[in-house]
């Protein structure tokens, strides 16, 4: 992978459970890290892929390895949220291929 592929900034964020002096179990959201992530373009070839891809409004994501990613983050990409669906190791250059969908709230 290109280093100057790497033009969009993502950050990573997981829930954590904090506990308060009375007890109280909340939820919190954590910042995990922010990376440097490649946007992957669809190709076309398949017109109903593309279109349930637009429709569902899910994006693919190449990043460098970073081994502490798991399925239950969350990404920001320019001020929006996705969950994670499907992570895609490619060990011999050492790159994710992350698709997340976008979080309808």
């Amino acid at each position: 992978m290109r280093a100057a592929l790497l033009r969009e900034f993502i950050i990573i964020y997981r829930y954590e459970n904090i506990q308060s002096e009375t007890g109280q179990i909340t939820k919190e959201k954590k910042e995990i890290a922010l990376l440097r992530a490649y946007r992957l373009k669809s190709t076309g070839q398949n017109k109903e892929v593309a279109k349930e891809l637009f429709d569902s409004q899910s994006i693919v994501f190449q990043i460098r390895y970073f081994p502490d990613i798991q399925d239950s983050d969350i990404i920001s990409y320019k001020d929006t949220e996705y969950k994670i669906t499907f992570i895609d190791e490619n060990i011999w250059d050492r790159t994710l291929k992350i698709t997340v969908q976008k979080i309808n709230k």
